[in-house]
């Protein structure tokens, strides 16, 4: 009696394409009764497009930081307030979810095939934790209170998420 637990040697495993074999990455969603997105368009554009535009507007965010850290020479920045530890803090939780997601998307990858999205969506948003870690910690040296960029690209993850969670 062979064993149970051993993998199919003919059984493909791994990553070969973005979407297949779960989806398709677009389904005419117009002409159906029940619109939803499929999930590889939902990992692909809902979940990485946020990442992108934070990560393209970082390039020239980032040098402003720096440049504003400069000229402003703050003050002593004396102890972190509480809200400033609470983002942080949510932040870094945030990023080992996305970490855990990674690492179970690799797992079934090495029992089965799995499209190339779960990977991509959750390299993105694991990304863009650490680039809100990175400016949150910048713009707190430079001595900005409220950020637009952040607040836009969390508007941006809510809205996908919304989508998402919805389909």
């Amino acid at each position: 009696m062979a064993n149970a637990s051993a993998k199919d040697p003919l059984q493909p495993t791994g990553v070969i394409d973005l979407c297949e074999p779960l989806s398709p990455f677009w389904d005419n969603v117009i002409n159906s009764t029940w619109g939803d997105f499929t999930i590889c368009f939902e990992d692909v554009i809902l979940i990485a497009t946020p990442c992108l535009c934070l990560a393209i507007a970082c390039l020239f965010y980032i040098p402003y930081l720096y440049q504003k850290a400069k000229r402003t020479k703050i003050l002593k920045v004396g102890p972190n307030p509480i809200l400033f530890n609470v983002k942080l803090g949510l932040c870094g939780s945030l990023a080992i979810l996305h970490f855990v997601e990674l690492a179970l998307a690799g797992l079934e990858a090495t029992q089965m095939l799995v499209p190339g999205s779960f990977f991509l969506s959750s390299t993105c948003s694991l990304f863009a934790m650490g680039l809100v870690a990175i400016l949150l910690v910048l713009e707190r040296r430079a001595g900005v209170r409220s950020s637009g960029l952040l607040c836009l690209f969390w508007i941006m993850t809510t809205a996908g998420m919304v989508f998402k969670c919805r389909t």
